[in-house]
């Protein structure tokens, strides 16, 4: 892939895997992008373009003309909360429905075994 370049969106509002596809054809009809790949699951669009440039604006007002709302991956940040005494599922339930419940939060991800919890957040 020499002169190419993959960059990484979050999307968010996407509901179905409908939504997924109708994203993944609006954006790979940009110019300069190769490849578009939508995971519903993850809410991750991978984009990979043509040329070493890529314009992530006009990537970002393409999903939002569509009704929905994306970010780099880039824009957020990451950081790792050790939980003393987390050791059970239902512990790691009630965090994961109060993280739900948070604004501000991309993604996160609880790790019982080693009772840690992974953020990732955009910072204001």
């Amino acid at each position: 892939m020499n002169g190419h370049r993959a960059r990484l969106f979050t999307i968010k509002n996407m509901d179905c895997t409908d939504c997924a596809l109708k994203i993944e054809k609006a954006v790979s009809k940009l110019p300069g992008v190769k490849l578009a790949e939508v995971s519903f699951v993850t809410s991750k669009l991978k984009v990979v373009s043509e040329t070493p440039q890529l314009n992530d604006q006009a990537i970002i007002k393409t999903i939002k003309d569509l009704g929905y709302s994306a970010q780099t991956e880039e824009s957020f940040k990451t950081i790792t909360f050790h939980i003393e005494g987390m050791d059970c599922p239902d512990e790691s339930e009630i965090i994961k429905k109060k993280m739900k419940s948070l604004t501000g939060i991309n993604n996160f991800e609880i790790y019982l075994m080693s009772g840690q919890l992974k953020v990732s957040y955009e910072p204001s």
